[in-house]
């Protein structure tokens, strides 16, 4: 099967909800085990914490580390960052056997 053939056969979609926060996002494809989803986040600040499906996954500091990824089935799932004085970012990402990248930079509340 082409490689071509084989994106095109992938059932990755993502699905970003936005809440107060600035996010760019890249996905790479690269060979993963069907039954999975591959999850990388590079995120700030170095404090905030990382959950998929409401389980702490870590840090952002932890997990923006060069090679770093979380294996979750495949399928949905929410991600969540949330740090104190900032506003939370909020996501749905669903895949299947493929890898999505995200770069996420929580935005400090503002005195309103």
């Amino acid at each position: 099967m082409t490689l071509t053939r084989a994106v095109c056969s992938l059932t990755g979609v993502l699905f970003l909800l936005f809440v107060g926060c600035q996010s760019g996002g890249s996905t790479h494809v690269k060979s993963v085990p069907p039954d999975s989803l591959l999850l990388s986040v590079n995120c700030q600040p170095d404090e905030a914490e990382v959950r998929v499906d409401g389980v702490l996954q870590g840090t952002c500091r932890l997990l923006s580390r060069p090679g770093a990824t979380m294996t979750l089935s495949a399928g949905t799932h929410e991600l969540e960052i949330a740090a104190d004085g900032h506003r939370s970012f909020r996501s749905m990402v669903s895949g299947k056997g493929i890898q999505e990248s995200l770069t996420i930079r929580l935005m400090p509340h503002t005195a309103e």
